[in-house]
């Protein structure tokens, strides 16, 4: 059986991007050593499987759009979600097992993906999309969501600006007080 992919949505404000030395790398490639945290911070990791051809071809493929279409991926490509964001509580939001009209498989409701940030649901819903097509054993390439990327961007210019801040108010407490006159 193949190995589930454990990834984390560059959205997460538990990722460190300015300690993440290739945070590009790690989109495409989700390695988990790739990625650094914030000390304080918990990260919500996504436990990510293949999804099963018949169920990818009756319930995801026919999808009417391409926001569907991912979040349906996501609904049964996620087989765990640990530590939650709010408003989830606890440290796992599982999947409920259903009979539909692909089988008995896991899958997450419309009410549960409600609960969690589009960012996550789109990245990683494409992530569970695309995995279906690489051929096991093949490694893994996955290419980022425009939407992914605008997220990404928006998060580096916030780690820059922390860190100007950070040297301006560092530098301005070790200045010399001005001599009285």
């Amino acid at each position: 059986m193949e190995k589930t992919l454990r990834v984390v949505s560059v959205a997460d404000m538990a990722v460190d991007i300015a300690r993440t030395p290739d945070v590009a790398k790690y989109m495409r490639e989700r390695v988990e050593a790739d990625v650094a945290f914030l000390p304080d911070k918990r990260p919500t990791w996504f436990h990510v499987k293949r999804i099963d051809t018949n169920v990818f071809m009756t319930y995801v493929q026919v999808a009417s759009s391409e926001p569907e279409r991912r979040r349906r991926a996501f609904q049964v490509g996620v087989e765990l979600v640990e530590n939650p964001p709010p408003p989830l509580t606890g440290t796992q939001f599982a999947p409920e097992t259903v009979h539909g009209s692909f089988g008995r498989h896991t899958l997450y409701s419309d009410e549960d993906i409600a609960q969690l940030p589009v960012a996550y649901v789109e990245e990683i819903g494409e992530l569970c999309y695309q995995r279906a097509f690489l051929v096991p054993g093949s490694g893994a390439t996955f290419v980022p969501l425009p939407s992914s990327l605008r997220v990404l961007k928006a998060r580096i210019f916030q780690a820059a600006e922390r860190r100007r801040e950070e040297s301006q108010f560092g530098s301005a407490a070790k200045e010399p007080a001005a001599p009285a006159s």
